[in-house]
């Protein structure tokens, strides 16, 4: 890992970490692909629907990993507060709570956070 991937790693989860096995599940979460959704976190994609992921993988797509780019672009759509950050947040590490998303979106880096957010996105069967 690169010393600053390294060190934005650290800084971000910090608050996060208690144990040794804390920061090695956040490091799991965040750099490898096996991540899932809980049915507690699929429950909050459900309720901003699957437009909201739509608009956030655009976000992502024309900004980047930068969290307040998306954000503003989000905001602009009249996503605020916690239907806005509740949805990235499970979307992206499946949790609930956690670290500050900008550190999270940038570990995780484009693709990553789009492919999250496309899995997260729900289905829905008409």
């Amino acid at each position: 890992m690169p010393e600053v991937q390294r060190d934005l790693f650290i800084e971000t989860v910090r608050e996060n970490v208690t144990f040794p096995h804390d920061a090695l599940e956040w490091a799991e979460l965040l750099f490898e692909d096996s991540w899932q959704l809980s049915d507690e976190a699929q429950a909050v994609a459900a309720q901003v629907g699957s437009e909201f992921f739509d608009i956030a993988i655009d976000a992502v797509k024309a900004k980047g990993a930068d969290f307040a780019a998306i954000s503003e672009l989000l905001k602009a759509e009249g996503y605020r507060g916690k239907s806005l950050f509740q949805p990235l947040r499970v979307a992206l590490t499946g949790q609930l709570h956690g670290p500050q998303m900008g550190g999270i979106v940038s570990l995780l880096g484009t693709q990553r956070c789009c492919r999250r957010l496309q899995t997260a996105k729900p289905q829905f069967i008409s």
